[in-house]
């Protein structure tokens, strides 16, 4: 993934897989496509994986490119916000390669109703008037999709119910204003 238009793109399908169940089943099963027809270049010898978290998993993106730095700061910022698990509740980590990208798709916020976005609403988060820096926000803090380009620990962050959760509820609020 790359660029601020990548990053919208992936706003997008995040919002639409939170928004349309149908939609969440078709982009996991066949990811590739999806992001083609928003627009996105995906090489084709890129292998592309949907995660989608739920109650009791928590999937979290790491990116092949991370330094040891990285991943120390990662843990400490990350796992303090989830740790303890309550029983039953696991976290998992994805890890890209440069031929593989996972695309993590966060539980939606516990405030999110399906179905509350209109088709013109759900263009908004894609990028349209004034909320292309709030698209752009999910996408690099929600979806983990944990490739290299200056965003990878902005992206591992967003993996977690916490931040996530209350990045995309913002983003909503802004998008339903």
């Amino acid at each position: 993934m790359s660029g601020d238009r990548d990053r919208v793109i992936m706003a997008e399908m995040i919002a639409r897989c939170w928004q349309d169940e149908a939609f969440a089943s078709e982009f996991s099963k066949d990811p590739v496509t999806k992001l083609k027809e928003a627009g996105m270049q995906i090489p084709e010898s890129k292998k592309v994986a949907v995660f989608r978290s739920d109650s009791q998993t928590i999937y979290m993106g790491l990116s092949h490119t991370m330094t040891h730095e990285d991943y120390t700061r990662f843990a400490q910022t990350q796992f303090e916000a989830l740790l303890p698990l309550s029983e039953g509740r696991e976290i998992r980590l994805v890890q890209s390669t440069p031929d593989y990208m996972p695309i993590v798709i966060p539980a939606p916020p516990k405030s999110f109703q399906a179905g509350a976005l209109s088709e013109a609403e759900l263009a908004t988060v894609a990028g349209g008037g004034g909320y292309l820096a709030e698209a752009v926000n999910v996408a690099t803090t929600a979806n983990a999709v944990a490739e290299a380009n200056g965003a990878v620990y902005a992206n591992a962050v967003g993996a977690t119910e916490a931040v996530g959760a209350a990045v995309a509820a913002a983003v909503i609020a802004v998008v339903l204003i």
